[in-house]
């Protein structure tokens, strides 16, 4: 009956709208000039409106979104978190699907889709729902466009929104991690100074004890079809059947005769007097914790509010984008220095939040400091402007930013739509083509003017977030905006160009290097040719036309050796694995890093090279272009032969490694929890991070280290190094002779556990507790991470059908668990599960790993324990199988999918580990011959009750 009335509703809205959208388009030409003409627009009578723009081009697939005008700036009071949590809810309320689009295999194998092809997302202003489809495919059109018009007629009740609270605040314990204290810091600082920034300190109360109903009205008043817009981006030929798909899905929603009365965040702010606003980190005390303070300096620019429907808005942003890139380059070289006692990073002004913002994180006690050579900053490149050098490498960047090649793609186009729908955005006919022209003619004198005019060194607003511990009051309004007035007061000079090495290596080093001879042999098998160097190292050299990568121009170098960390007492083990990283931080040869780093920063070698030492290997890896080869050659020539000694370097590694710790750019909780089921299983192979990490360094001794770097990567014996890419044999070989052949070899012996050395897996069954308080971390657990865990000894590193096999199964048994973020039983937000196969151990592990509140972690447990008893029963369900073997498994082997790295590492294991060379060709043959009964047999052979062990991490023993 609701399709009857939505066919009915369809097609009188079409015969009107051939008369109504002609009007609607004219109306767009006169007052949306702004509006790119290759975007179809249309607006349907009940307000609901759409645009579609047609791209030819390789993607298989064409983006479909749905936006509504509602995110978290139009949430009230009382309404935390509302517009987010009714973006879950549309996958698990819509009408037409009671079971969740995201773990429906029947329907996307069908629709030839997967769930990464569905997904929803909160923005300020905005909430929006993807759903991209195959092209050509009208059933997955239809099915996307039914499932957003579900989203206008959701079936809300309570029994749902309540079960939607629990992985409503688990995502949040998931997202901030271990800073979930001062992700509440930052809110109330924000909320303080910015209208409609929600406070966040008080989510997990307010999620408990919010009424269903308040959501609902919430619903009622904001998803309605004057707010609603459907984009499409990609392949659409038949732009008329299109169109009408849109017209007959949405035309029969009821619209809205009421009108909304919004707030102006953004105006408000702006009309606002200057705020100054200091909030502390409330979190443990008991443990060492972070001592950087952050600043944040708010500079307000309504100019960019003002022209954002316009040519001069575009060329503003332009500007500001180039400001951001400018002035965060000149932030990097004043602390280009061991032991600096600050950072800073400057971003640009934008529509949703109209100021330049300025963060700093300083050491304790050196706000002032910090505050005052920010302020410099800003003021010498407003008084000064920019240099020819730093001008022409940042407009270069914008200009490559601009090329209308480059931005011909869905993702491109489905921003600058969302962009115009949702923020006003000009997308005018040519834009990039313009701006590229505009910018191209673009001076720096002209440039250095107009900074003048959008650069303020003085700051209306100020935020500050404080350590626990610290004392917040230390901190006033009038004492902050002193500083940065006395160091106005006190004026600059000109900032003083900070010199760039021209060359590694000197023309008398270089011209030392006598190219070293060489035995060599082909491997017919794999296509490999093969060096061994007169000092005795020995070159796979692995030439890869650009037609097998999807790399281009690459060329990557590893070299490795069988000795790592395990070579040496346990008291030197934090020493020689933080070895690389130490010598990394000081430089090598003349260079500091920071010298070092500015050499490369202008050539693909830009993040430098990575000496490592694992447990039983010890190395270095790079990858540039064919243009920087010999740099390549020449930096890691450098790091084995020439590691530089400094304990400004060392001292300043260990406070950067703190620091690391408690801003990781990881899970902490996650790695923390990963490392104690390794070492309960005894399995050292991979290195600590988290919480033990941190804990090393203490343990760690530079002079050690160095000695330890010496001998694992500074010697040449038993060194095998692997060159991979399209290259010229002939210039390969005479940089391996030159750089390569002059690696000293030494006569010392390393004995020690080496690679391929089996762990001794205790019996199961076992249940394992952790406990968060016994590692003395710096965070609070909220939550309860449980881990399922199968490990079994493998007995050969040639089973590569068993490797698949397991591969498939733990692909499968994630895209089962995943029901449990949909269940209306056990709703929860993170959950996975996964299989590896570890070659440096010889053990295959199959886990499933889960956060829960703690009431809930006896249910998971057996509902988990369920799942793997019920596979080894039934199996999978042959739609389920399908869809993970043509989209996750038969992709990642297809030889059009090998990148460079995918290629190497194919050889690395061949060499390394002794393993078989199989054709991709065979591989695929194989997978598309699995089925349903062989990986039923395979959970059989190794999910045994023997081999489980059951791991959780908890904040303490008190917990249920």
């Amino acid at each position: 009956m609701n399709n009857l009335k939505r066919y009915l509703s369809g097609i009188c809205a079409i015969l009107f709208l051939s008369v109504s959208n002609i009007y609607a388009q004219s109306e767009v030409s006169m007052d949306r000039v702004d509006l790119d003409p290759d975007i179809k627009y249309g607006s349907l009578p009940n307000g609901f409106t759409y645009y579609i723009k047609h791209l030819d081009g390789p993607s298989k697939k064409m983006k479909v979104r749905l936006y509504i005008k509602v995110g978290n700036h139009n949430e009230g009071p009382g309404q935390l978190d509302f517009a987010h949590a009714l973006e879950h809810l549309a996958f698990k309320c819509s009408k037409d699907f009671p079971v969740n689009l995201l773990d429906d295999p029947v329907l996307l194998s069908r629709l030839g889709m997967d769930s990464g092809d569905i997904f929803g997302q909160t923005t300020a202003m905005a909430t929006w729902y993807s759903f991209d489809v195959p092209n050509g495919n009208r059933e997955a059109l239809d099915t996307a466009l039914n499932w957003f018009q579900n989203i206008s007629d959701l079936d809300l009740n309570a029994r749902s929104i309540n079960k939607e609270k629990g992985p409503l605040r688990q995502e949040q314990i998931y997202r901030q991690g271990d800073d979930l204290s001062g992700f509440f810091a930052r809110t109330r600082m924000q909320s303080s100074l910015f209208p409609c920034k929600q406070d966040f300190s008080n989510f997990f109360e307010a999620n408990k004890t919010f009424a269903p109903y308040a959501l609902i009205d919430f619903y009622k008043k904001w998803y309605r079809p004057d707010r609603m817009a459907v984009v499409i981006v990609g392949d659409t030929t038949n732009m008329g059947d299109v169109e009408d798909r849109i017209k007959f899905h949405f035309s029969g929603i009821e619209p809205h005769r009421s009108a909304i009365n919004t707030v102006d965040c953004i105006k408000e702010y702006l009309e606002s007097p200057d705020q100054f606003n200091v909030q502390q980190i409330l979190g443990k005390v008991d443990v060492p914790n972070s001592q950087t303070v952050n600043i944040y300096l708010y500079m307000r620019d309504k100019r960019t509010l003002e022209l954002k429907g316009t040519w001069e808005g575009l060329q503003r942003n332009v500007i500001w984008e180039m400001l951001e890139k400018l002035i965060n380059l000149r932030c990097e070289q004043v602390g280009s220095d061991y032991g600096a006692y600050y950072s800073a990073n400057n971003v640009a002004p934008n529509v949703i939040a109209p100021a330049q913002l300025v963060e700093i994180r300083a050491a304790e006690g050196q706000e002032e400091s910090a505050i005052k050579n920010v302020t410099k900053i800003i003021m010498q490149a407003k008084e000064f402007g920019f240099g020819q050098k730093e001008w022409a490498q940042v407009k270069n960047e914008s200009l490559e930013a601009l090329d209308i090649g480059a931005n011909s793609n869905l993702a491109y186009w489905m921003q600058q739509l969302e962009n115009y729908l949702v923020h006003g955005i000009a997308i005018p006919n040519k834009k990039n083509l313009k701006l590229q022209h505009w910018l191209s003619k673009l001076s720096l004198e002209e440039f250095n003017a107009m900074a003048k005019g959008y650069l303020s060194e003085t700051p209306n607003d100020i935020g500050i977030v404080v350590p626990s511990g610290e004392n917040r009051s230390m901190f006033s309004e009038v004492q902050v905006r002193n500083w940065i007035s006395e160091m106005i007061k006190e004026g600059v000079g000109k900032p003083v160009d900070v010199e760039v090495p021209s060359s590694l290596m000197s023309d008398k080093e270089i011209s030392q290097l006598s190219p070293i001879g060489y035995m060599d042999k082909v491997n017919d098998h794999i296509g490999t040719k093969e060096l061994v160097l007169d000092n005795g190292v020995r070159v796979i050299l692995q030439n890869v036309e650009h037609s097998l990568t999807r790399d281009k121009d690459k060329i990557s170098i590893h070299g490795f050796r069988p000795y790592g960390a395990s070579c040496f007492p346990e008291e030197d083990y934090f020493s020689a694995i933080n070895a690389p990283h130490i010598v990394s931080n000081s430089g090598v040869g003349k260079m500091d890093k920071f010298q070092l780093n500015r050499f490369l920063e202008n050539t693909s070698l830009w993040q430098g090279v990575n000496p490592y030492v694992n447990y039983n290997e010890s190395g270095i890896k790079g990858t540039a272009s064919k243009e920087d080869l010999e740099t390549l050659f020449q930096l890691i020539f450098l790091y084995v032969v020439q590691p530089r000694k400094d304990i400004r370097a060392f001292d300043d590694w260990k406070s950067t490694e703190e620091q690391r710790y408690f801003d990781p750019t990881y899970s902490v909780i996650q790695e923390d929890f990963n490392v104690l089921i390794r070492k309960f299983i005894g399995d050292y192979s991979k290195i600590p991070q988290g919480t033990i990490g941190y804990n090393g360094i203490e343990k760690t001794n530079m002079e050690r280290a160095l000695n330890i770097y010496r001998q694992l990567i500074g010697n040449a014996t038993d060194y095998t190094f692997m060159i991979s890419g399209d290259f010229s044999t002939e210039t390969i070989t005479l940089l391996v002779q030159k750089y390569l052949g002059n690696l000293p070899s030494k006569s010392e012996v390393i004995s020690c556990t080496t690679t391929g050395s089996e762990v001794e897996i205790p019996k199961g069954p076992l249940y394992r507790e952790f406990y968060v308080s016994d590692l003395d971390a710096s965070y609070e657990m909220k939550s309860v991470r449980y881990s399922l865990n199968y490990v079994v000894n493998a007995n050969n590193i040639n089973n590569w059908r068993e490797q698949i096999n397991m591969e498939v199964l733990g692909s499968l048994m994630n895209s089962k668990i995943q029901a449990l973020r949909y269940s209306e039983e056990a709703a929860i937000y993170n959950v996975w599960a996964l299989t590896k196969f570890d070659r440096e151990s010889m053990f295959y592990t199959f886990q499933m790993q889960l956060d829960c509140v703690p009431e809930e972690l006896e249910g998971l447990r057996k509902m988990c324990k369920e799942f793997v008893s019920d596979l080894k029963k039934e199996g999978f369900d042959k739609e389920r199988f399908n869809e993970v073997i043509v989209n996750r498994i038969l992709p990642k082997y297809s030889a059009q999918k090998q990148s460079l790295y995918k290629v190497y590492l194919k050889t690395y294991h061949h060499y390394k580990y002794g393993e078989s060379w199989v054709a991709i060709p065979e591989i695929e043959r194989y997978i598309k011959s699995l089925n349903l009964k062989d990986i039923q047999n395979t959970a059989k052979k190794y999910l045994k009750d023997k081999n489980l062990f059951e791991f959780v991490l908890k904040e303490d023993n008190s917990l249920p």
